[in-house]
């Protein structure tokens, strides 16, 4: 036996990567991630940065749409407690104060 005897019409043969072919999801839109740690840690910028990456992935069909809206509503949420316990300090600061220098 010869090495032609082995050779033979690769056209005619399927390659078991095209018969199994699966979908793969597009990459998480990076925006969505970025926007969704910053809504723990500064909560108006990852407000913002989420709604903006949603608008994207909207807009171009990308993926991550679920992680910019828990962005958006963690930024809420964090935002609506930062700006009550600062009305709070606040007001506390200003009735201490009054208090010490006896204008109560």
């Amino acid at each position: 036996m010869t090495e032609d005897d082995f050779n033979f019409d690769k056209r005619n043969v399927i390659s078991p990567s095209a018969v199994y072919m699966t979908h793969v999801n597009p990459p998480i839109h990076t925006g969505a991630v970025v926007g969704f740690i910053l809504a723990f840690l500064i909560p108006i910028v990852g407000l913002i940065v989420s709604w903006s990456a949603k608008r994207t992935i909207d807009r171009q069909h990308l993926s991550g749409r679920g992680l910019a809206i828990a962005g958006v509503v963690i930024g809420w949420i964090g935002t609506i407690i930062w700006t009550i316990v600062l009305v709070l300090a606040v007001s506390i600061y200003f009735t201490a104060a009054s208090f010490i220098n006896g204008q109560v």
